[in-house]
């Protein structure tokens, strides 16, 4: 999978690769059930039609750039596990724009003209909800009419869990509120986040692992997980305090397995459920 970035400069230089392709549109935090339909629906057409696979997000969050005092910076999956995730998905290019002040205040017919219509697209695919252009003037109701008819369009209607719509938000508020066990649902699978076992700093009957600060993690607790190392898949709980004074975010991990079958190195964690028990002292008792 190819990734390139998008920006005034690259746009403007003509830089920028005129690839005829499919492009699944969004900022797609999570890939969440409803991302998932929007990028197989991408795919589909690529397939029928024979373009590339291609994905069109936005790094940073723009809410970093419009609403710099509730700025997003904290995700359901940072951007390197997004890339990854869409390799997995079969996509070919991956176009990274960059979300800049300049960015925010194009028009939607230039942000259209310059990015979308400027990498080549010939049909384009997102959510019922996706708005771009200064203040989100843009809807896919007036998408191909800003394309000038360059592309076709399809717009991917709303999915609901329960009657409630699946989406990043909805996500979050339960990561909020410590409710993982019902983000499947809505995630399609576990919530997880990669970490990194320091094997200096554990002990016989703990792993002390760290995790990166663009995650978005659960509200502080106990939790019943599963961690993946490699062909290792072994069931814990840890538990989360919060970020310390240094902003450092480490998990104390107890897992059923000894300790020695753990490496240093990345891991993963798979958040399970949310336990009554409030202090690591009590986590023997599985």
């Amino acid at each position: 999978m190819e990734t390139v970035k998008l920006n005034e400069k690259t746009i403007c230089s003509g830089q920028s690769m005129r690839r005829p392709s499919a492009v699944a549109l969004g900022f797609f935090d999570g890939v969440h059930i409803g991302h998932q339909k929007i990028l197989q629906t991408a795919k589909q057409i690529a397939e029928k039609q024979g373009l590339a696979f291609a994905v069109m997000t936005f790094d940073p969050h723009p809410s970093k750039v419009v609403k710099p005092d509730r700025a997003i910076e904290q995700f359901i999956t940072p951007l390197h596990e997004k890339l990854a995730i869409f390799s997995r998905c079969g996509v070919d290019v991956v176009y990274v724009v960059d979300f800049t002040q300049a960015f925010a205040v194009l028009s939607p017919r230039e942000f259209i003209q310059n990015y979308v219509c400027g990498v080549g697209c010939k049909h384009v695919v997102a959510g019922f909800d996706f708005a771009y252009g200064f203040r989100g003037q843009g809807t896919m109701d007036t998408i191909v009419a800003h394309g000038d008819g360059v592309f076709d369009a399809t717009k991917v209607e709303k999915i609901d869990c329960q009657g409630e719509k699946i989406g990043s938000t909805a996500i979050r508020q339960r990561l909020e509120n410590g409710k993982v066990e019902e983000i499947p649902s809505f995630l399609g699978k576990a919530f997880e986040v990669k970490a990194f076992v320091d094997r200096s700093v554990s002990s016989r009957e703990t792993v002390y692992v760290s995790v990166e600060k663009d995650y978005k993690l659960p509200k502080p607790g106990v939790y019943q997980i599963k961690v993946e190392q490699q062909a290792l898949r072994i069931e814990g709980i840890c538990e989360w305090q919060g970020e310390d004074f240094n902003g450092e975010r480490r998990l104390d991990v107890y897992l059923k397995e000894p300790m020695s079958s753990v490496l240093e190195g990345d891991i993963n964690i798979q958040w399970v459920r949310k336990r009554q028990d409030q202090k690591f002292g009590k986590l023997r008792a599985m």
